[in-house]
């Protein structure tokens, strides 16, 4: 099931116009302690409005599915990695320095 929520959630992104270039900006507006991660409020409310159509239980399930270390964030690599597999993401994540 898993599989098939990324999968979903992918596909409602790419209708809405989204792609992974979009992501690190989108958890930078979303991040509202400027910690770099979002957590279940910041990424619930990233989601919702995104209008993508999922409701609050899909949500939760899909912030669990990327928060697997249980310690309360996400990033936008991680994020944009389990949903576009292989694709770079154009952006660095709030933190990020050049090297």
């Amino acid at each position: 099931t898993k599989i098939l929520l990324l999968q979903r959630t992918r596909e409602a992104l790419e209708r809405a116009g989204y792609s992974s270039n979009d992501i690190p900006r989108l958890f930078q507006l979303s991040d509202m302690d400027d910690n770099g991660q979002l957590d279940m409020k910041e990424f619930m409310w990233m989601i919702q409005g995104l209008r993508l159509g999922l409701d609050k239980d899909r949500i939760m399930e899909l912030y669990a599915a990327f928060d697997v270390d249980h310690e309360g964030g996400i990033d936008s690599g991680e994020f944009a990695e389990a949903l576009f597999p292989g694709l770079s993401v154009i952006g660095k994540q709030a933190g990020e320095e050049d090297s």
